[in-house]
């Protein structure tokens, strides 16, 4: 493998730069104005192309270009290099965009790619899914073609081209994944396939083989930039059979990133750097750079992590075993499951070290696989028969309640009729899952036989259950050395979490095959220490239960003195209103004039007197309903993201704006119901199963268990603790940001304001402490009492940040740990 350095620097002087600046900043919510200002520029041009001003007029938001004959004469002369400069500069605004849409590759992956990439003027580079054809620019390249869907793209990229000095032949096409044709080789092809449909994904995939058979010339590369998921998924499965029975033909590099272009989303990519070389060894490389030590984060942009390209360069040309290997294609996890995955060549590399004569054992050598054993037919008649299936969402995170009723196993959705077996569960048995980023435990109670829920006979007293694909079904070797309640106990530990990460499959929601599961290795002392262990547990989880008991009864005590202060203070207002009134039917001799007024220097009419007391009855009667609060609430399963686009359309307020990326936590295209094809042989052909997709376009991902009531309270507290207490100046109008992301098999929403941040001698922790108020003041406060008190109620967490210097001063950061991350099993 080689390593190029490419310079992509642009030549701009010092007042065109400043003339630039200017124009492109004038409106920090104007984003486009870096492209209009290249547009406007390139209509000037005696030989600008009509149909791509027509082209890019309809798809990009125009600005004026207000600037002096001077400034014009100024931009004309530099106009290439400030057609590369404003280039440069919309790479890095757009760096995140990585969806169906996007036009650019991440300014890091784009130096990646051109590093270590080695090429020459007379090269010739094709481009799949060219988006602005970033990497032309970095190559330098002089000859390009490819083909790119969106069609202002492709329109923007020829004056790029033109700018740069590159005969481009980026064509137009109404289809992500177009037939290729041949005739054509290439020496670097170069592809960033867009995150589509499965359907569309798979076309994608066959396209990309088509291409390296028959588009790559001898002694060219390919590199491909796809989602982690891809290195494993049955879509990319032919691609990577053809690389290892064609192992002589090339060196294959995969490197696994972090997630540092989709931050949000959490998607994680690869690069896979592909050279047309003989290669008798047939040996690929594989890199780990999923780790901290190859990303930053600035104090400038936290939201946004930094790839530390030079790092992952550095640790490939030493071969740096810590996180680069070589491996022969026979090996084992290459040709049983035909995965490109590089953190499945580093599952065991940071165990950490044992003493007390424990040991590392693998699962699969400590326990029996449950599912292999109850294995049965698919043509069984199962009909009368109920058909229940163990799955991710019945497990749980404590080995010390994982207990599943077997009547509280839901009856299996129709479309899991499509998997080839139906297991039979046995009592004595346990069960683990790993789902984006934590293991899940049980074992079933309630069963009939306790040998197992399924027999022969189908009219017997057994009860039919199964397993769900991605869950594991085990129980201890009969002589063996580990006990079970031991076992589930160290798949929760974080040692093994890290390797299950390391074996995990899957773009958006990561899990492991159930086959993997017995991969997995648990430090294993002896029986009697596994024993002492357990007893330890016992007596802590008894401790912390009763630690628990107190603290629910203080926070009983405290959430009736909150009510009854709430209340109380209520009652002292009716009652001075009460006192007024009595005085005023005294002055009147007991007849009420609603127009006579009342008071000493402060006077009030006897009108207003009842309005206030009608309020005031009101506010009690609110009070006196809502007493339990949190007591008896409802739980139900919703999406945040509905929740709060509700939330803003029936709270406005006059001096605030509410901003929330909707869109953002929404499915951009409609995911089919899909299974294997049982008639392959392989099982490698998908098929689509008739109805009901599984997403519609549009449709919000997250959903989360939790009263809805509960949660509008929550926000209300936030939301008016925020314009009560920083919101200061009523000539502004300010700003309540709203965004969430999954955290494990959590969601944390934040809702955060840019009023003014909390007094610098306050603890934020104070927010949350009954009595304790945001502001200051003889406010009693137990409103930031309440938020917490109901997020723990049901199972979640609030936490306070104040950060006084950046853009959104106060953030709120809720914590949801009952959600949809754990049931999603596609």
């Amino acid at each position: 493998m080689t390593m190029a350095q490419k310079n992509t620097t642009t030549a701009l002087s010092a007042n065109a730069k400043a003339i630039v600046d200017a124009y492109i900043h004038q409106n920090i919510f104007e984003p486009h104005r870096a492209k209009a200002l290249v547009i406007g520029l390139y209509s000037r041009r005696k030989n600008a192309n009509q149909e791509i001003i027509s082209v890019l007029k309809e798809s990009i938001p125009t600005y004026p270009l207000s600037f002096t004959e001077e400034e014009f004469a100024i931009l004309d002369k530099e106009y290439n290099e400030i057609v590369k400069y404003c280039h440069n500069f919309i790479v890095g605004l757009e760096k995140a965009e990585v969806n169906a849409g996007n036009v650019h590759f991440p300014s890091e992956l784009v130096e990646l790619c051109s590093k270590i990439i080695a090429s020459t003027e007379e090269d010739s580079l094709y481009l799949p899914f060219a988006g602005y054809c970033d990497m032309a620019f970095a190559l330098e390249a002089k000859s390009v073609s490819g083909f790119e869907a969106n069609l202002s793209s492709v329109a923007f990229s020829k004056i790029l081209f033109d700018a740069y000095g590159i005969n481009g032949a980026i064509s137009s096409s109404d289809t992500f994944a177009p037939k290729f044709e041949g005739g054509e080789y290439y020496d670097h092809i170069i592809s960033f396939p867009p995150r589509l449909s499965s359907k569309d994904n798979r076309q994608i995939a066959q396209y990309t083989l088509d291409l390296l058979r028959g588009g790559l010339s001898d002694g060219g590369d390919m590199s491909l930039i796809l989602p982690q998921g891809d290195l494993s998924s049955l879509h990319w499965t032919s691609f990577r059979r053809y690389l290892m029975e064609n192992k002589t033909k090339f060196n294959v590099l995969t490197i696994s990133l972090p997630a540092v272009f989709m931050p949000v989303t959490g998607v994680k990519y690869s690069l896979m750097f592909i050279e047309k070389r003989e290669n008798p060894d047939g040996t690929f490389f594989f890199m780990d750079a999923d780790r901290q030590e190859f990303f930053t984060v600035s104090k400038e942009n936290r939201k946004q992590p930094q790839l530390k390209v030079e790092s992952i360069l550095e640790s490939l040309k030493v071969r740096d075993e810590r996180y680069v290997r070589e491996i022969d294609t026979e090996n084992n996890f290459l040709v049983n499951y035909h995965s490109f995955s590089p953190s499945r060549c580093f599952v065991y590399n940071d165990l950490p070290k044992l003493t007390d004569g424990a040991d590392y054992f693998k699962l699969g050598d400590l326990v029996d696989d449950l599912r292999e054993e109850g294995c049965m037919d698919s043509d069984f008649e199962m009909q009368g028969l109920p058909q229940r299936y163990v799955r991710t969402s019945h497990l749980f995170d404590d080995y010390m309640s994982c207990s599943i009723d077997y009547d509280a196993i839901s009856l299996a959705p129709d479309h899991y009729n499509y998997f080839p077996s139906v297991y039979s569960a046995y009592a004595n048995g346990g069960f683990a899952a790993y789902v984006n980023g934590t293991i899940k435990v049980g074992q079933i109670s309630g069963m009939y036989n306790p040998n197992g829920f399924f027999t022969n006979n189908p009219h017997s007293n057994s009860k039919l259950i199964g397993v769900d694909p991605y869950v594991a079904h085990f129980a201890p070797k009969r002589y063996g050395k580990a006990q079970l309640d031991y076992v589930l106990r160290e798949l929760t530990k974080q040692y093994v979490i890290q390797q299950a990460k390391k074996l995990a499959v899957g773009t958006v929601m990561q899990q492991m095959r159930s086959e993997d599961f017995f991969k997995l290795k648990i430090a294993v002392p002896s029986i009697e220490r596994q024993d002492e262990i357990l007893k330890q547990d016992r007596i802590a989880a008894v401790e912390k239960a009763g630690v628990k008991v107190d603290e629910l009864n203080e926070k009983f005590r405290k959430d009736i003195h909150m009510m009854k202060h709430a209340l109380g203070q209520t009652v002292f207002n009716l009652s001075n209103w009460m006192q007024v009134l009595n005085q005023a039917r005294k002055k009147g001799n007991g007849i009420l004039d609603e127009k006579a007024q009342i008071g000493g220097l402060v006077k009030v009419s006897t009108g207003e007197v009842f309005d206030n007391i009608e309020i005031a009855i009101k506010v009690l009667s609110r009070q006196v309903s809502s007493f339990d609060v949190g007591y008896g609430m409802k739980v139900s399963q919703f999406s945040l993201a509905d929740f709060i686009d509700k939330y803003i359309e029936t709270h406005p307020r006059p001096n605030v704006k509410y901003d929330f990326a909707s869109a953002q936590y929404r499915a951009d295209y409609e995911v089919p119901n899909v299974d294997v094809d049982d008639s392959d042989p392989n099982n490698l052909k998908v098929i689509e199963i008739p109805g009901e997709p599984v997403v519609l376009k549009g449709e919000a991902l997250d959903y989360v268990e939790f009263p809805e009531e509960a949660l509008s309270i929550i926000v209300d507290n936030i939301v008016s603790n925020a314009v009560s207490h920083g919101f200061k100046d009523p000539e502004k109008v300010y700003t309540i940001h709203f965004e969430f992301k999954p955290e494990g098999t959590s969601y944390i929403l934040s809702i955060s304001n840019d009023g003014e941040p909390l007094p610098a001698d306050k603890d934020p922790e104070d927010v949350f402490v009954l009595g304790h108020t945001s502001g200051g003041g003889d406010h009693a406060g137990i409103g930031g009492y309440q938020v917490r008190s109901l997020m723990e109620d049901f199972g979640g967490k609030a936490e306070i940040v104040s950060t006084p210097g950046e853009e959104f001063k106060v953030t709120y950061k809720l914590t949801f740990t009952k959600t949809n991350l754990i049931d999603l099993t596609l």
